[in-house]
């Protein structure tokens, strides 16, 4: 999954199942790469 922000803007708060892998910034663009990873409560 990719998010796009402004980098002005603050880093978004992933939720859980979600893990931040990456973030590139291009200019005034900031650009977050999450990966889903499996809950380890969920069975």
């Amino acid at each position: 999954m990719v998010v796009e922000t402004a980098r002005r803007t603050r880093t978004p708060e992933w939720p859980r199942g979600l893990e931040l892998v990456a973030t590139k910034q291009y200019g005034e663009t900031v650009v977050h790469f999450v990966e889903r990873v499996p809950d380890a409560r969920v069975r």
